[in-house]
């Protein structure tokens, strides 16, 4: 692990706001929640960004709703489970009830290419930067358009641990103070929090 990098991954418990960590919930759903044992955000799937999941969190519940979709193979791909990585393939997350816009997530983070973006409902566009070579050292940050960091994410792997595919409960989470004000902070950190782990991921290994 590059020196300045591991020091930075080291940091990362004591880097202030609050951190989160993602637990299980049932069978098939998981909850984002806080050192402190609050709930930001809960899904009823494995993956928040799954086109038929619900997310919920700030008192609103949401679904996703595709906007551009693949080209037919990659709709077939997706059909079976594949993650898509085309930067075309937009999905809108809405509150179920009344469809008011929360955001947009464009493109995937895939193969360890960062192609995914956020656009927020006042404009605001969030990039996902990815730092490091593996899973075990990978960073990433989710940074407005002025460069305003809002929140910091690591994989916390145990040392000498297989890599396994589904990094759910090994991604860490830091919302920056920053992050705190920020409006939509928690459905922001709903759909990015697993972008991590699906960086390194290539369709079966790392």
């Amino acid at each position: 692990m590059e020196p300045e990098l591991k020091a930075q991954w080291e940091r990362f418990p004591s880097l202030p706001g609050t951190h989160l960590t993602m637990q299980k919930d049932g069978r098939r759903s998981w909850q984002l929640i806080s050192n402190d044992g609050v709930v930001w955000a809960s899904c009823d799937r494995p993956t928040f960004t799954d086109l038929k999941s619900v997310i919920s969190a700030s008192g609103w519940t949401c679904r996703w709703v595709q906007v551009t979709k693949p080209p037919m193979g990659d709709v077939a791909l997706k059909a079976i489970g594949a993650i898509i990585k085309r930067a075309d393939d937009s999905r809108d997350l809405v509150e179920a009830a009344t469809n008011t816009f929360v955001l947009r997530v464009s493109g995937h983070h895939f193969n360890r290419k960062a192609d995914s973006y956020l656009t927020m409902s006042n404009g605001t566009t969030i990039r996902l930067p990815v730092r490091g070579r593996n899973p075990k050292n990978g960073m990433m940050s989710a940074v407005t358009e002025s460069g305003t960091t809002l929140i910091h994410y690591r994989l916390n792997y145990p040392r000498n641990s297989r890599l396994f595919v589904n990094g759910n409960n090994l991604v860490d989470i830091a919302v920056s103070p920053l992050g705190l004000s920020f409006p939509g902070i928690q459905f922001v950190v709903a759909v990015t929090c697993q972008c991590l782990s699906s960086y390194f991921y290539s369709g079966g290994t790392f």
